[in-house]
């Protein structure tokens, strides 16, 4: 081969090897682009369903709110601590439309639901704080697993003896 052949053949394989780490490039980019607005795209559907069911829910604890205050009056005089009188108290009562299970917590923490099962400690819970605190109703900030894994978003209602 003459010289001329192997500068030419040299000239191509460089050639190609660019071409080829070229359309490499473009298409990494490419891909990174493609990434980001498919992630964009999923965040933006994300809330806008955020959006259009935070309004359903919004308007579904509204209208709970008087059947939990009538709620809160039938518990009002009794003592928490005493499981027979809640199951009592609970025997007569249907379960609620739209509450998967209703709990008692007393002030400092210590919780159990209409059948007279204890329950954890609420005492740790952002939304009982906030509760105690504020005297207010609050909806807890994310949707937890109950003991069955079961999705649970929490509703806190204070009560005295005196409501």
């Amino acid at each position: 081969m003459t010289k001329n052949k192997v500068l030419k053949n040299l000239t191509i394989t460089g050639g190609i090897i660019i071409l080829g780490l070229a359309v490499t490039a473009l298409l990494f980019s490419f891909q990174r682009k493609m990434s980001h607005l498919l992630i964009n795209m999923a965040l933006q559907n994300i809330s806008e369903v955020e959006e259009l069911y935070a309004e359903s829910l919004r308007s579904k604890f509204l209208s709970q709110q008087d059947l939990l205050k009538i709620q809160t009056s039938y518990f009002s005089d009794i003592d928490i601590k005493n499981s027979n009188e809640i199951k009592a108290r609970a025997a007569g009562m249907n379960k609620i439309e739209g509450f998967k299970r209703i709990a008692l917590v007393s002030s400092d923490g210590s919780a159990i639901d209409l059948k007279g099962k204890s329950l954890p400690s609420m005492k740790n819970k952002q939304y009982f704080s906030d509760t105690m605190r504020s005297k207010k109703w609050k909806i807890a900030n994310g949707i937890e697993l109950d003991s069955s894994l079961e999705p649970t978003l929490t509703i806190t209602c204070p009560f005295t003896a005196k409501d």
